[in-house]
């Protein structure tokens, strides 16, 4: 099997040189994969300097996708075609792109990743799949992005089986402990939340019935690094529309359902999320992942001038 993993950068190569080589993240551990198990898809803007410094740092690990500097779409909830222009619709032109793209190249699903996402983790639970703390504090358990990749996908390639589990690294869901703990089916959470409650009136005994297989779901991504986040969860999933930055994004359904992302610079994953569920799609996060992002920030020269000093020279000027 093999994954595709799109990213969309802006900024210049070198400013994400230390992000974007994946290698490390991807190779480490014993569960690794191989370079011919994944494939990467840059997508980047039609700025010839950009892009030749792009080409070169990135064009031996990544297949260079250019995208058009505008495009003709219809969405759903409109009757004429729009034309978008990728310097006005910024990053949700990139990743409307992407989902296009992917379709054209008949992807069913495809990994979207940021381009400052460098590392994940994995919250260690006992033998009952309950997590384990230390002074209250969940313990974490660093993980290559494979491990998070193949924990993800077996919720929804698990088919028939009650149990599914993953080696060397461990990953385990079984149907009986997570009926005891009242897990909601996530076939289910178009119509009732996946947090809390019982699945109404079904003796779920597959993963496969919580799952609800590859049509079901919308996208499933992951927790950020987020300690506060960390302690409250009590649930291994959540239906939530705060999934962005490393998720899974099914392709096929969300085209099939109408719901395109829409061309904007800003809040454009809470409004494709949205749609997705208004689709009858789920939006699932795996609350037991979580990713790291980094963000590199331009340096300030000089600290600014403290009031103070503002106020005395405005009165200075006044000739006070």
């Amino acid at each position: 099997k093999v994954r595709w993993m799109f990213t969309c950068s802006y900024g210049g190569a070198q400013k994400a040189t230390i992000r974007l080589n994946r290698e490390p993240v991807m190779a480490k551990g014993e569960s690794s994969l191989a370079s011919g198990e994944y494939v990467q898809v840059l997508v980047l803007r039609e700025e010839q300097a950009s892009l030749d410094a792009y080409l070169r740092e990135w064009g031996s690990e990544y297949i260079i996708a250019v995208m058009p500097k505008q495009m003709e779409v219809r969405y759903a909830c409109d009757s004429a075609v729009r034309t978008l222009h990728d310097k006005v619709g910024g990053i949700g032109y990139a990743r409307l792109f992407c989902q296009l793209l992917a379709n054209e190249l008949g992807l069913e699903q495809i990994w979207m990743l940021d381009d400052n996402v460098e590392r994940c983790w994995r919250i260690d639970v006992d033998a009952d799949g309950l997590p384990k703390t230390a002074d209250g504090v969940v313990q974490l358990v660093e993980s290559n992005f494979t491990t998070v990749m193949r924990g993800i996908e077996l919720i929804i390639d698990s088919g028939a089986k009650s149990t599914v589990e993953m080696s060397p690294e461990p990953f385990t869901f079984e149907v009986s402990k997570e009926r005891e703990r009242g897990c909601v089916a996530l076939a289910n959470s178009s119509t009732a939340s996946v947090v809390g409650g019982q699945p109404s009136g079904e003796q779920l005994t597959r993963v496969q019935q919580y799952a609800g297989g590859r049509h079901a779901f919308g996208v499933i991504g992951m927790q950020r690094n987020d300690p506060r986040n960390r302690l409250r969860q009590k649930e291994g999933f959540s239906s939530t529309h705060s999934v962005y930055s490393f998720y899974l994004l099914n392709v096929k359904a969300s085209l099939e359902r109408g719901v395109l992302y829409p061309s904007k610079a800003i809040w454009e994953d809470i409004e494709f999320l949205h749609a997705l569920s208004e689709a009858k799609l789920a939006v699932c996060k795996v609350n037991r992942f979580i990713h790291q992002k980094r963000h590199l920030r331009k340096p300030v020269d000089e600290p600014p001038a403290p009031l103070e000093s503002i106020l005395r020279q405005c009165a200075q000027l006044c000739g006070r």
